[in-house]
């Protein structure tokens, strides 16, 4: 994170070197959080296909509300 003293004068080379640092951090985050939602996306995926494939229910119950949450949360979790 960029921090800064709003008392100093910047020039515009300055201001534009922390106004890309911080877009830069922007699209980092994103790109996490989309990381992030497509893992939960695949293990709600998994825990829908692991009982079709073998006929047991028992990681589809841990699987599921897991995907889930990590699809949904706004923190980071992985």
């Amino acid at each position: 994170m960029v921090k800064l003293n709003y008392t100093e004068t910047l020039t515009y080379s300055e201001w534009e070197q922390i106004h890309n640092a911080i877009k830069e951090e922007k699209r980092i985050e994103k790109r996490y959080f989309i990381k992030q939602k497509a893992l939960g996306g695949a293990l709600v995926a998994v825990s829908v296909l692991i009982p079709l494939l073998l006929q047991d229910v028992t990681a589809s119950a841990f699987l599921f509300p897991l995907g889930v949450g990590v699809m949904v949360t706004k923190e980071k979790v992985i």
